[in-house]
């Protein structure tokens, strides 16, 4: 029988799934910074072994919340049908979840940054290297859409 404690252990693994892609996120960074590509080709390898343990963990959650009758379902509807020691529990889970995932995102946006550098780097050694005149403004999208000028 499946029970919101299965549920709560399957957000706990999810954090530590989450927790460690920071981790790679920072040591991907570290190494675009560096200009490090057999260290990035590293992270990416370790990056995608934890988004196949994602996809398997949240497979099993769509199946636990089917089983509990919370199928379509938020994690805060959830928590608003709890009582008590649950609800608390739950809460705690919602909280250390969300905070992984802020601080996912803002890596994540840190390392696109810095790969988006490094591509207009590339970009502008090609040109030279082909023998054509730089752009003093060469647009460069940003992470929110909006494209930018470097002079």
């Amino acid at each position: 029988m499946n029970s919101i404690t299965d549920f709560n252990k399957l957000v706990v693994n999810l954090i530590e799934i989450i927790k460690s892609l920071i981790t790679i996120e920072k040591d991907k960074l570290n190494a675009v910074t560096r200009n490090n590509l057999e260290k990035l080709n590293v992270c990416i390898k370790d990056e995608q072994v934890q988004v196949m343990k994602l996809r398997g963990l949240d497979k099993k959650r769509e199946k636990l919340l089917n089983s509990l009758g919370y199928d379509g379902l938020t994690f805060r509807q959830i928590i608003s049908t709890l009582d008590g020691d649950e609800k608390n529990e739950a809460q705690k889970l919602f909280n250390n979840l969300k905070k992984a995932t802020d601080d996912f995102n803002s890596i994540n946006s840190t390392v696109k940054t810095a790969i988006e550098v490094n591509l207009h780097s590339i970009d502008i050694a090609i040109k030279k290297l082909n023998g054509i005149p730089k752009d003093e403004n060469i647009a460069v999208p940003l992470n929110n859409g909006l494209s930018g000028k470097l002079v």
